[in-house]
């Protein structure tokens, strides 16, 4: 628990492979985290390389957008969304 009462932001990466134990430690504490109303509305992935990461983030995004901007129609372009 050190490690979360003395975080900091890093701008650079070894690239170092981040033990399990120390993931389920972080999701564990994550868990114990208030959220409001108690609703616990929380979902947590862990992603380990990049290719998954991007094929996450993209799923991700084109829920937010279909969240924010509902049915309005949108054209496919060169592997963007825009939203008219």
């Amino acid at each position: 628990m050190r490690w979360i009462r003395e975080r900091r932001s890093i701008r650079e990466f070894t690239g170092e492979k981040i033990p399990d134990e120390h993931i389920e430690m972080i999701l564990e504490a994550a868990r114990h985290a208030p959220s409001p109303e108690n609703m616990l509305m929380m979902r947590f992935v862990v992603i380990r390389d990049d290719q998954n990461m991007k094929v996450f983030l993209a799923d991700i995004a084109q829920e937010m957008a279909q969240t924010a901007f509902g049915g309005a129609p949108f054209e496919l372009t060169s592997g963007r969304n825009w939203f008219i």
